[in-house]
C-alpha cells in the first residue's frame, strides 16, 4: 500500500513538472498582444479578442524572393481608435526564416523579432528590412501583431488589435496554397463545432436507421443480416469487414489518383482547380496508406491469426469489434471534409505552419485531424489484442519461432505500431491545442515546425514498415505453398523482421536532411538508413533461394507474390540513393520520391496483399477466384504500373505537389504516367468483378486447394464459425522443413521445437 502510495505521489508530481515547464507554451494571445515572446516588446493595451476593425499590413512582401536578397518593407496599421497623444499603436513581427534587420531608431531587433521603440510609439507605420533566406526552395511566414491605441498611456475599450500571416516562397518551393490572413475563432467560442456536429451526425444516423426499422424487418432476414454485423464480436467476421472496408478505401484512393493524374496529363491541365487538387493530394495519400493498405492486412491478420497459432478468437473480441468500428469512423470523418467546404489540401505529411489555423481556417484539416485520431485509438487497442492473443494464446507446446510467417509477421507489425501510433496521437492533439486552445507548440519562430517533423516522422517511416511487414508475410506464405518447400532460412528471415523493426524506429532523421538540424545527428541518419536495407535484402535473397530447386507452380497467388518481389527490387534500390544526404538535398520534393515511395509500397504491398486475396480467398469463402480473370488482373496491372512510375524517375526537378506546370520536357513523361495510371485504376475492377462472381457460381474450394503448410488449411472453408468445433493439431516437423498439420477431434498439442 505505501509503495502504491509513493508510485502516485511520484506521478503526481511528475505531472505537476511536466505542466509547470509547457506553461509558457501555452500562453496564448487572450487579450491585445499579449503573450509575445520579446521581453521589452509592444505591450498589451487592450482586452478581449481580435477586432476585425484593425488590419495589420506589411507591405514589400515578394510573392517569389530571390535567395539571399534583402527587402525593404513596412508596417501599416489601419482601423481602430483616432490617433492622438504620443502614444498611437504598436508592432511585432517575426518570421520563420530570413532575417529582420532594423531601419531606423524607430524599431529594434530582440530575439530575432522586430518591435517598436519608445521613439516609434508616436507612428503607425514603420519601415524594416528583411534578409531572405540563401535556400531557395522554403516558405516563409511573417506573422504580424499590431495594437491601435487612443495615445492614453492605458488600457482602454477603445484599444483594439489584431494579428495577420503573409508568406514569400522561394522558386523550389513547389505549389502550396497561399494563407489567408486574418483571425480563427477558437474552439470554446463556438456554441457547436461543426466537426463534432459530422462526427455526432454519422453516429445517430446509424442509430435512427436501427430505430426506424419496424419488428418485423429486425426479425425478417434483413433485419437479422444486419444485426448480425452489426454486433458481431467474431474475428473472422471482424476481418471480413476490414476486407470490405479496406477495398472501398482502396477504389476511393484510386479514384484520387486517376484524377490528380488526368490534371498532370497537360502542363496547363483545368481538369480541377488547384485547391482542390491540394485535397486530392491531402486525402489520397492519408486514404491510401492509414485507411487501405495497411486495415487489408489486418483483415487477413483479424481472420487468420487465430486460426494459424490454434486460437479460438482474439483475447478481446469485444475490444477487437471497437477496433473496427472506430476506424471506419474515422475513415468516414476525415473523408467528410469534401462536403462541408473542402477536405484537407496541407499535403499528407501534414507539416506545420500550414496546418495552423491561419493557413487552413476551414474545416478539413479539423475533420482529418480527427479521422486520424480515431485511426490511433483503433490501432492502439487493437495491437495490445494481437500481442495478447500471439505471446498468450498459442497451441499449447507452438514455440514462438514455430508460430507461422504471417502471423510472425503481424507479431512484428504489432511491435511497431505500440511504439510510434503514440507519437502520432500526441501530435494531432498538440496540433489541436494550436488551432483552437491558443498554444504555440508547432508555431515557426520556437522551432515548432521541426518538432512536427520529428513527431510526424518518427511515426512516418517506421509506418512503411507496418505497411510491408504483413505483405512479407504473406509472400512467405504463397511461396511455400506454391514452390511445394519450406522456406529457406526461415530462422534467418525471422531475425531480419526483428532487425528490421528495431531499426525502423531509429531512422526517422533521413527525411530530414533539408531541415539544418545538427549535421552530426543527420550523419548517424545516413548510417543507419543505409543499414536498414540488409535485412529486408536478406529476406529478398531467402524468398529467392526458396524458389531455387523447387517446382513451381505459377497460380494467381504466387504471380502477385513474384511481381510484389520484383517491385520491392527495384523500390529498395531506388531508395538506397535517397540515403545518402548529397543525393537526398536534390532529389527530396521531386517526383524521383514520389516513384520510388509507390514502388516500395504500391508496387511491393499491394501487390503481395492482392496475392494474399487470391490465396486466402477460398479459405474465407468456400469459393475459389477465377483462375482466367486473376491472370488478366495481374498482367495488366504489372504492365501499367511499371508505365505509370517508372517515368517519374525521370522527373528529378519536376516539384511534387504542383497542379501546373510549365516546363516542356516533363510533359511526356506526365502523359505516359498518366494513360498507365488509368489503365491500372480500370484493371482494378477485374479484382471486384473477379470477387463478386465467384462468391455466386465460383468452383467449391475443398479444404486445402493449394496444399498450404499452415493450421488454417486443415480447417473446412470457410472454416466453422467456432473453431472449437474442429481444433487443429500442430504435428512435430524437422527444423529444416515447414510444419505440418492435421485436424483432430482432441484439443491442439501443440508443436515440436525447430
Amino acid at each position: 500500500m505505501q509503495r502504491s502510495a509513493r508510485v502516485l505521489g511520484v506521478s503526481l508530481l511528475c505531472t505537476v513538472v511536466l505542466l509547470v515547464s509547457l506553461a509558457p507554451l501555452m500562453s496564448g494571445f487572450s487579450g491585445g498582444i499579449g503573450g509575445q515572446r520579446v521581453a521589452n516588446g509592444c505591450t498589451c493595451h487592450g482586452e478581449g479578442g481580435a477586432d476585425p476593425s484593425v488590419s495589420p499590413l506589411l507591405l514589400g512582401v515578394p510573392q517569389t524572393y530571390e535567395a539571399g536578397m534583402s527587402y525593404n518593407l513596412t508596417v501599416q496599421i489601419q482601423g481602430g481608435p483616432v490617433p492622438g497623444g504620443e502614444h498611437q499603436g504598436g508592432f511585432n513581427l517575426d518570421a520563420s526564416d530570413g532575417a529582420l534587420l532594423t531601419r531606423d531608431d524607430t524599431t529594434q531587433r530582440q530575439e530575432g523579432q522586430l518591435t517598436h521603440t519608445t521613439a516609434g510609439n508616436g507612428q503607425r507605420t514603420w519601415q524594416v528590412a528583411w534578409m531572405a533566406p540563401k535556400e531557395e526552395d522554403h516558405i516563409v511566414t511573417f506573422r504580424l501583431l499590431v495594437n491601435s491605441v487612443d495615445g492614453d498611456f492605458a488600457p482602454s475599450s477603445t484599444d483594439s488589435w489584431n494579428r495577420a500571416t503573409f508568406t514569400s516562397r522561394g522558386p523550389g518551393a513547389g505549389g502550396i496554397p497561399q494563407p489567408q490572413g486574418g483571425t480563427h475563432t477558437p474552439l470554446l467560442q463556438r456554441w457547436f463545432p461543426l466537426p463534432l456536429v459530422v462526427v455526432l451526425s454519422l453516429v445517430l444516423a446509424v442509430l435512427i436507421v436501427l430505430l426506424l426499422l419496424p419488428p418485423a424487418a429486425v426479425r425478417g432476414p434483413l433485419g437479422r443480416f444486419l444485426l448480425h454485423w452489426l454486433t458481431t464480436t467474431n474475428h473472422k467476421d471482424i476481418g471480413v469487414l476490414y476486407f470490405v472496408t479496406s477495398l472501398l478505401m482502396y477504389l476511393v484512393g484510386g479514384a484520387l489518383a486517376m484524377v490528380m493524374r488526368g490534371q498532370l496529363a497537360g502542363p496547363s491541365g483545368d481538369l480541377v482547380s488547384p485547391q482542390l487538387y491540394n485535397q486530392l493530394v491531402t486525402m489520397h495519400g492519408a486514404i491510401m496508406a492509414l485507411f487501405f493498405l495497411s486495415p487489408l492486412g489486418f483483415a487477413f491478420a483479424n481472420y487468420l491469426v487465430p486460426l494459424q497459432i490454434g486460437a479460438r478468437d482474439l483475447a478481446f473480441p469485444r475490444i477487437n469489434a471497437l477496433s473496427y468500428w472506430l476506424y471506419l469512423l474515422g475513415a468516414l470523418v476525415a473523408a467528410s471534409g469534401f462536403f462541408v467546404g473542402g477536405a484537407a489540401d496541407v499535403g499528407w505529411t501534414f507539416y506545420a505552419p500550414l496546418t495552423n489555423a491561419t493557413y487552413s481556417p476551414g474545416l478539413g484539416v479539423d475533420l482529418a485531424g480527427i479521422g486520424l485520431f480515431l485511426l490511433f485509438l483503433s490501432v492502439t487497442i487493437s495491437t495490445i489484442n494481437f500481442l495478447v492473443t500471439i505471446l498468450r494464446l498459442r497451441a499449447p507446446t507452438m514455440g514462438l519461432w514455430q508460430v507461422p510467417m504471417f502471423t510472425w509477421s503481424v507479431l512484428m507489425t504489432v511491435l511497431i505500431m505500440l511504439i510510434i501510433f503514440p507519437a502520432l496521437g500526441g501530435a494531432l492533439l498538440l496540433l489541436v491545442s494550436d488551432r483552437h486552445f491558443g498554444t504555440h507548440f508547432f508555431d515557426s519562430a520556437l522551432n515548432g515546425a521541426l518538432l512536427w517533423d520529428h513527431l510526424f516522422w518518427f511515426f512516418g517511416h517506421p509506418e512503411v514498415y507496418v505497411l510491408l511487414l504483413p505483405s512479407l508475410g504473406t509472400t512467405a506464405e504463397i511461396l511455400q505453398a506454391f514452390s511445394r518447400r519450406p522456406l529457406y532460412g526461415r530462422r534467418y528471415i525471422m531475425g531480419a523482421m526483428v532487425v528490421g523493426v528495431v531499426l525502423s524506429v531509429i531512422v526517422w532523421g533521413h527525411h530530414m536532411f533539408t531541415t539544418g538540424i545538427d549535421q552530426r545527428f543527420l550523419e548517424v541518419q545516413v548510417v543507419l538508413t543505409e543499414s536498414i536495407s540488409i535485412p529486408f535484402a536478406v529476406i529478398v535473397l531467402c524468398y529467392i533461394l526458396t524458389l531455387h530447386g523447387g517446382k513451381l507452380r505459377l497460380r494467381t497467388p504466387a504471380l502477385w507474390a513474384l511481381g510484389s518481389l520484383a517491385l520491392f527490387t527495384i523500390g529498395g534500390i531506388t531508395g538506397v540513393f535517397l540515403a545518402s544526404q548529397a543525393l537526398d538535398t536534390h532529389l527530396r520534393g521531386s517526383y524521383y520520391v514520389v516513384a520510388h515511395f509507390h514502388y516500395t509500397l504500391v508496387g511491393s504491398t499491394t501487390f503481395a496483399l492482392i496475392g494474399g486475396i487470391y490465396y486466402w480467398f477460398p479459405k474465407m469463402s468456400g469459393r475459389m477466384l477465377s483462375e482466367r480473370l486473376g491472370r488478366w488482373h495481374f498482367g495488366i496491372s504489372f504492365l501499367s504500373f511499371n508505365l505509370n512510375f517508372l517515368p517519374l524517375f525521370e522527373l528529378t526537378d519536376m516539384p511534387r505537389r504542383i497542379a501546373t506546370y510549365d516546363v516542356a520536357r516533363w510533359v511526356p513523361y506526365n502523359q505516359v504516367a498518366t494513360v498507365g495510371a488509368i489503365i491500372f485504376g480500370v484493371a482494378q475492377l477485374l479484382l471486384i468483378v473477379n470477387l463478386l462472381q465467384s462468391m455466386r457460381r465460383g468452383a467449391p474450394a475443398g479444404k486445402d486447394p493449394w496444399r498450404g503448410p499452415s493450421l488454417e488449411w486443415t480447417l473446412s472453408s470457410p472454416p466453422p464459425h467456432d473453431p472449437s468445433e474442429q481444433p487443429p493439431v500442430v504435428v512435430a516437423a524437422p527444423a529444416t522443413q515447414a510444419v505440418t498439420t492435421g485436424s483432430s477431434s482432441d484439443p491442439a498439442v501443440g508443436t515440436a521445437k525447430g
